[in-house]
């Protein structure tokens, strides 16, 4: 392992990798830094998926490690839906991960670094999929766990976190209050908070391993775009990061550029970009998008470390509808068989939205990354479909089948 030490972003301030949150004398956002000397090729340890780049991650013993077969996931041409935008297309399928969503990423490596440090009970805040990460590694570690979620959340992910015998805690209002209550009992209890914002510096790094895998599955070609959905933007942040790393080690010349894509009814990271400010919670939230759907009250600076790394990739930031979010959920499960929760699609939204604007141009590759399974949300889903008849006849399914 090369990690050698955390340092917070706004003091440098260093810390030994040991339980950590963010910087106890100014309460910036730490960072795992590494030692890359020497180092000129992706070394593969002897693990399936994500861990297989375990020397750039944060977990020493490879006795600690917990996993479910998490990383590696597919990189899709979409061809159907790409000649529909006049757009070369590809998804980044994170829907097949362990519990269904990228959260298996940062969730693996927090597990494995809290059981490292010898933790007994862990928990998380949590919009559904961090939950079901959290609640299934913990099952494989043999944990105790608590998970803390909105009152709001959907009830195929609330059925997912309670199968996996975590114990679930419902908090009232919107997400942050969640994430505020579990901060203070897991510091009173002291607990391993897991929480997979910036809360921890571990959780992120495991994000890094999507970019390594982009650029093993293109063999060594860049996207030039990297649309991804956003709530605190950990996921965007870690890849940034990884694609750093890939530059300093002398793997590739140039940065992706990466858009964040969040809900129009809670984008406070987008409002922050369209404006030039720096980020400021979201009022109201308001959209079918649990998984992004989070105001950053209280962490506030969060947000602003995304916008910073999408401003470092010459990026962009964009917001999407709750209609458009359904329309490129049903597109990309009619055309191309990927069922993507609303979150999920979110990267995919926004694409048509944003040639449109001749941001993205016809000329470009594109990689979307779908963050999460539409089984997370069946319920939403059957809101939108008509009703089925029933036949009992062949007669009348003929009838049926010519109707259409």
């Amino acid at each position: 392992m090369r990690a050698i030490h955390a340092q917070c972003i706004l003091c440098a301030a260093k810390y030994e990798l040991t339980k950590l949150y963010t910087c106890e004398k100014c309460g910036g956002i730490l960072d795992v830094i590494y030692d890359y000397h020497g180092l000129s090729k992706l070394n593969k340890a002897a693990f399936p998926g994500m861990w297989a780049y375990m020397e750039l991650l944060p977990v020493r013993d490879p006795r600690s490690v917990i996993s479910l077969g998490e990383g590696w996931t597919p990189l899709l041409s979409v061809p159907r839906l790409g000649e529909n935008l006049n757009l070369n297309l590809y998804v980044k399928n994170e829907t097949v991960e362990p519990t269904g969503s990228f959260k298996d990423r940062p969730i693996s490596v927090a597990v494995s670094k809290a059981r490292e440090l010898g933790a007994k009970t862990v928990t998380t805040s949590s919009s559904g999929n961090a939950g079901a990460s959290v609640a299934a590694y913990a099952a494989r570690a043999g944990l105790e766990c608590y998970i803390f979620v909105p009152a709001s959340v959907p009830q195929d992910k609330l059925t997912q976190i309670r199968m996996y015998g975590a114990q679930v805690v419902q908090v009232g209002g919107e997400f942050s209050n969640a994430y505020h209550i579990a901060k203070e009992i897991s510091e009173r209890r002291g607990w391993s908070n897991l929480t997979s914002t910036f809360a921890s510096p571990y959780p992120t790094e495991a994000n890094k391993t999507v970019a390594y895998e982009l650029w093993e599955q293109l063999q060594g070609e860049l996207p030039d775009w990297i649309l991804i959905p956003i709530a605190s933007g950990p996921l965007l942040v870690g890849m940034y990061k990884g694609f750093c790393e890939l530059k300093e080690i002398g793997l590739i010349t140039k940065i992706p550029r990466f858009i964040g894509v969040q809900a129009e009814g809670c984008a406070p990271i987008v409002r922050a970009f369209m404006t030039g400010t720096k980020v400021v919670a979201w009022e109201r939230t308001e959209t079918i998008a649990s998984g992004i759907s989070d105001s950053l009250a209280g962490y506030e600076q969060d947000g602003d470390y995304t916008l910073w790394a999408i401003k470092q990739s010459n990026g962009y930031a964009i917001a999407v509808s709750d209609q458009e979010l359904i329309r490129a959920s049903q597109d990309l499960a009619r055309l191309e068989g990927i069922y993507a929760e609303t979150t999920g699609a979110a990267s995919i939204a926004a694409v048509e939205k944003l040639m449109a604007m001749k941001i993205i141009k016809p000329t470009e590759l594109v990689v979307s990354v779908v963050t999460g399974s539409g089984f997370k949300d069946n319920a939403s889903y059957g809101k939108t479909l008509p009703d089925l008849p029933v036949v009992s006849s062949v007669e009348e399914a003929e009838r049926l089948i010519d109707a259409k």
